[in-house]
């Protein structure tokens, strides 16, 4: 190959790698999202802790991850919420969940998060 093939080449990755550069550098960041919602969650010992962020989530468990609430799921089920686990079979345990202070008639994979909305997440024992 001779010289200026080589040097053109060279040329040009160094041109495309300062394109991807500038645009990493001055691409448009996040911003918080449109809607203000408040998560609580109150666990088995009776403990709350409420999460206050501004989201674009379409359902809860978007604005769960966004918060950094952890939880496990069976289907539409959630059993696992922050590490505590509710098992309805052996002590009649399970995770409420509340929007608005109304219960949620959808898994928190279909429940829609407008602007306002305070979710409570409690842990739960039947008592019939």
């Amino acid at each position: 190959m001779n010289k200026k093939l080589i040097i053109a080449i060279i040329a040009f990755v160094v041109v495309i790698a300062a394109v991807i550069g500038a645009y990493f550098a001055f691409a448009p960041k996040a911003t918080e999202g449109s809607k203000s919602i408040t998560i609580e969650v109150i666990d088995d010992k009776g403990e709350s802790k409420k999460y206050d962020i501004k989201t674009d989530a379409l359902y809860l468990n978007e604005a769960m991850d966004e918060a950094g609430i952890t939880y496990e799921a069976e289907g539409t089920y959630v059993n696992t919420v922050n590490g505590i686990t509710a098992d309805y079979d052996k002590d009649m345990s399970y995770w409420a969940f509340n929007v608005n202070e109304t219960y949620c008639n959808y898994g928190i994979f279909e429940q829609p998060v407008n602007d306002g909305d305070s979710f409570v997440i409690a842990y739960t024992v039947y008592e019939g």
